[in-house]
Order: C-alpha cells, then sequence, then structure tokens
C-alpha cells in the first residue's frame, strides 16, 4: 500500500544561551544507563526520560562490538528501531535481518526480539516506543 507524504511545519529550535547544557549538548547531556555490560541506553523522551510523555519515548542505544541484546518482548508498546551508524543483527520473531545505517524496523507488541552489534564498530539506534517504555511492559523471552 502506498502512502502519501505529508509536509510537515518544523518550528525552529530554540536558541541556547550561554551556559544551557541541555540545549547545546542535546542527547549526550544524557546520562546513559547501562543496560548489560557494553550496551548503554539514553532515554531522551518518555516516562524516565528529560522530556516527560506517557505517549510515547524515545531512547538512543549503544551496542558495544560483538554484544547481544537479551531477547525480549512488549506486551502493548510497539517499537520503531531506526539505526543511525554501525552493522549488525535483528532477530524479530522467527527471522533475522541484517540491519545498517538507515534501516528502519517495526516490532509489534508480543513479538520477541533482540539486537546484535557486528564485531567491528559500535551499533547506534534510536528506538521510539507507543505507548512509552515502562519495564512493567517489557518481558524476557518469548511471548
Amino acid at each position: 500500500m502506498r502512502t502519501q507524504a505529508r509536509d510537515l511545519e518544523v518550528a525552529a529550535p530554540p536558541v541556547a544561551s550561554e551556559g544551557s547544557a541541555e540545549l547545546s549538548n542535546g542527547w549526550r547531556a544524557v546520562s546513559p544507563v547501562t543496560v548489560t555490560p557494553g550496551i548503554e541506553v539514553r532515554e531522551l523522551v518518555g516516562r524516565a526520560g528529560r522530556h516527560k510523555s506517557n505517549s510515547y519515548s524515545v531512547a538512543y542505544f549503544t551496542i558495544a562490538p560483538g554484544r547481544t541484546s537479551a531477547t525480549t518482548y512488549t506486551q502493548e508498546a510497539e517499537e520503531t528501531l531506526i539505526v543511525l551508524k554501525g552493522h549488525g543483527w535483528l532477530a524479530r520473531g522467527s527471522q533475522s535481518e541484517k540491519i545498517s545505517p538507515g534501516s528502519v524496523v517495526v516490532v509489534p507488541p508480543r513479538v520477541s526480539r533482540s539486537v546484535a552489534a557486528d564485531s567491528t564498530e559500535d551499533l547506534e539506534l534510536v528506538v521510539v516506543s507507543s505507548p512509552a517504555f515502562h519495564s512493567r511492559d517489557s518481558a524476557p523471552g518469548y511471548p
């Protein structure tokens, strides 16, 4: 099915004042949380993020070379993964696919997934979750 793109009006970003770390450093100003050794996440928007939202969350993940995330699934949230840097693999349900910069993958609720970085470089991706991520919604393993 083809959809027609819509023009979006985007407001100019605010101008950073002197000493404004949040505006000048953006996502880098958010402290990373180590999920497991070699996997860090920065929740930029969401329930625990610097910018609060219950509707959706945006998280920046860094996966070290050769590392693989745990296999998990969500009960309710749909997730969109957008690869920014690096190469690796996404196991989604019973399928596995190569991912690289520009890859965009949607993972519906109740579908297991794990992400692995190849052995040569960090894998960096943004994950958008709707509704916003909550630990009660995430479960280990397979549904």
